[in-house]
Order: structure tokens, then C-alpha cells, then sequence
């Protein structure tokens, strides 16, 4: 009989166990099904331009939009990790991260890693990119920077800032810097196209908040949810949502839109489940009314998606 060889060692088992275990946490850091969000913004941003990029130009943008995507859950895993945040955050499938690093805590160094590579990566396309287009593009791309690096540390320390930062790296950031990385420039189509995304990414972030107040308050956080309560930010997001609408009409009336661009109206009723959860159960949504959450993340994907598909077929 051939001799099978040496018996695996248990320090070889370990290493490889502690390896998946490491790999699993970066995955789930990344929080993939939100990182869907980045590519319909982007396909906004190309169909206002009414052009389409070359297969190369287009795959940068895309890689670019991801990675700076991408870094900001990273971070944001990261920092409320080591802020003990996670320690006392109930998590919902729609709000308190991936639980990924409180569950494997031997990975923090190289979620913090991977955090600063994907940092690195996205600065480093983004140079690309402004070599091969142009220096407007370092407007939205400075802007992303910022926003990934300030968010988690900063930015929820201000009602106001923290409010609309999740809507101006979707909308403005995404939406604007897609078209100007294909036209060189930033049309009247494409600021109002990115106001929807502006307006829905800064309401999904708001209500995804209310779960977390009492986490959120221990670490320092003074975001609008806990300055103003639960019940102020209910009303905030129908005004968000509001805005959304008006905005939405007023291109399709003064032609900025085309209007087919009225059928991104489509899933909006689920607002009004989003908001009535919010209203009712206030920072207990998450475990009262996940169906409110959950209505909100469709209504913040599919209306950009129905708008991004709106103009590609008015062109």
C-alpha cells in the first residue's frame, strides 16, 4: 500500500480556519448588496450624457465608483469596531453593519487593510481618470475623497452634514462625476437626475439611523435622529421624499428630463410604508416594522433604476 503521506498538523488546520474566518469578515465588510446602489447611480450619470463611454473608460468609472463605495463600509466597519459602537448596536438585516468583525475580532487589522487599499485605489483611479478626461472631474472626485474619509469620524457629529452625505456621494458625486468622466462636462440633465439619488441615499441612510440611537449616542454621534428624535426624523424623511417628487416634475415641466423619466414615480407608494413605520415605532422600526426598511432600500433602488432606464430609452 503507498504511504499517503504525513497526517495534516493541527497548526496547518488552524492557520487555514483563522484564514477563512479573516477572509469571510473582509467579505462581508464590504456589505455587497449595498454596493448595487453604485452602478445604478452610474448608469444615471452615462444616460444623461447621452453618450456612451468606450468599453475601457467605462470599466474605470465603474471600478472607481466601487472602490470609493466600497471604502466607506470598510471604514465604517472598522471604526465603529474600535469605537465600541458594535458593541451595543441590535442589528437589523438593513441597519447596524455586517456584525462581521464583533463576531471574529482577530480580523481588525486587516479590515483596517483593506480600508486603506481600497482608499488607495479609489484616489489612484481617480487620478486616471482625471488624466484621461480633465481637471472638472477633480471636483466630484475631491468631494468623494472627503466624504469617505470624514463620514464615520465627523460627519455624524452634524445633524445637517450627516443628513445629506450619504445623498451627495450617490447623487452629485456618482451621477455628475459619471457624465463629466464621459462628456467632459456636467449637464442640466444630469444635475436633476442626481437629485433623486440625492434625495432617496440621504432618506435611506436617515431611517436606517433610528434603529441605532442609543448605540449611536453612546460613541458621540449627533446625527439628526438623535438631536432632533425619531419623530422629527420621520418627518424629515417625508420632506426628503417630497423633494424627491418636486424635483423630479420640474425637470420632466422645464424639459431638463425627459418625460418618461415620470415613470422612476412608479415604486414611490413605498414610501408611504417606509415613513408610517418610521412614524409609529420611531427608534423601534427595526424590530417593530423591518417591512418599513426594507420598502425604503427597494424605493431607494428601483426609482434610480427606472430613471437611469427612462433615459436610455428617450435616447
Amino acid at each position: 500500500m503507498p504511504d499517503p503521506g504525513p497526517a495534516p498538523t493541527l497548526h496547518g488546520s488552524t492557520t487555514a480556519r483563522r484564514a477563512l474566518a479573516t477572509a469571510s469578515v473582509l467579505l462581508r465588510s464590504l456589505r455587497p448588496p449595498f454596493l448595487l446602489l453604485t452602478p445604478v447611480c452610474i448608469a444615471i450619470g452615462w444616460a444623461a450624457a447621452r453618450s456612451a463611454p468606450s468599453p475601457s473608460l467605462a470599466g474605470l468609472i465603474l471600478l472607481a465608483g466601487l472602490c470609493a463605495h466600497a471604502a466607506v463600509n470598510v471604514l465604517n466597519e472598522y471604526q465603529d469596531f474600535i469605537s465600541g459602537l458594535d458593541q451595543h448596536t441590535v442589528r437589523t438585516p438593513f441597519s447596524g453593519g455586517s456584525g462581521a468583525l464583533p463576531a471574529y475580532p482577530a480580523a481588525a487589522p486587516a479590515v483596517a487593510a483593506l480600508a486603506l487599499c481600497l482608499i488607495a485605489a479609489t484616489v489612484l483611479l481617480g487620478m486616471a481618470l482625471v488624466f484621461r478626461v480633465g481637471g472638472w472631474l477633480l471636483l466630484p472626485g475631491l468631494a468623494g475623497v472627503v466624504l469617505i474619509l470624514s463620514y464615520t469620524r465627523w460627519l455624524n457629529r452634524s445633524a445637517l452634514l450627516c443628513l445629506f452625505a450619504p445623498g451627495l456621494g450617490f447623487g452629485p458625486v456618482l451621477v455628475l462625476g459619471s457624465e463629466i468622466a464621459v462628456t467632459g462636462s456636467a449637464s442640466l440633465t444630469g444635475l436633476f437626475a442626481s437629485s433623486l439619488p440625492l434625495f432617496l441615499g440621504s432618506a435611506l441612510l436617515l431611517l436606517n439611523q433610528l434603529p441605532d440611537l442609543e448605540a449611536d449616542a453612546r460613541v458621540g454621534r449627533r446625527h439628526l435622529a438623535i438631536r432632533y428624535g425619531p419623530a422629527a426624523s420621520a418627518q424629515v424623511y417625508a420632506a426628503l421624499i417630497l423633494a424627491a417628487i418636486v424635483t423630479l416634475l420640474l425637470g420632466v415641466v422645464i424639459g431638463a428630463l425627459p418625460p418618461p423619466s415620470m415613470m422612476a414615480l412608479v415604486p414611490f407608494p413605498l414610501a408611504w410604508i417606509a415613513w408610517r413605520g418610521a412614524h409609529r415605532h420611531c427608534n423601534h422600526i427595526g424590530l417593530e416594522a423591518p417591512q418599513a426598511l426594507g420598502a425604503n432600500v427597494v424605493l431607494s433602488m428601483s426609482a434610480p433604476s427606472l430613471l437611469a432606464l427612462s433615459l436610455y430609452l428617450s435616447h
